[in-house]
C-alpha cells in the first residue's frame, strides 16, 4: 500500500473498511475520501455525483 511506504497512518475502522473492500473487490462510497487516499481503492464521494 502506498500509505505504508509513505508512513501515513490510517484509522482503525477505516483500515478495516479498506481491507474488506480490497478483498471483496468493491468500491467505497463515502464523504471521507481523504481517509482512504493512497489505499489503491476506488473511492467515490456521493456528494460529487452528478444529479440526474
Amino acid at each position: 500500500m502506498v500509505r505504508r511506504t509513505a508512513g501515513v497512518r490510517i484509522e482503525g475502522f477505516a483500515a478495516l473498511i479498506a481491507a474488506v473492500t480490497a478483498v471483496a473487490g468493491f468500491r467505497i462510497d463515502t464523504r471521507d475520501v481523504g481517509g482512504f487516499e493512497g489505499c489503491d481503492l476506488e473511492v467515490i464521494n456521493p456528494s460529487d455525483a452528478p444529479k440526474s
